[in-house]
């Protein structure tokens, strides 16, 4: 589990690092993105982890619903 979060939380500034947040008009346009942004690096990494995309996929899902 360590090692995933460590994993998700390197890949955010290289994802935000392609919007620049400060252009974002509200700070909840602003949540969005980086929740976006927190999205796609835990996808990225589960697929890094091996895991098949179909399951990466529906445990992002998962984890988004209970949050």
């Amino acid at each position: 589990m360590e090692r995933l979060l460590h994993d998700v939380w390197t890949r955010i500034p290289e994802i935000l690092a392609e919007e620049d947040l400060s252009s974002v008009p509200t700070i909840g346009n602003r949540n969005n993105v980086f929740l976006a942004a927190i999205t796609i690096a835990s996808y990225q990494t589960l697929l890094g982890l091996g895991l098949e995309g179909t399951y990466a996929r529906e445990l992002c899902s998962d984890v988004g619903w209970t949050l």
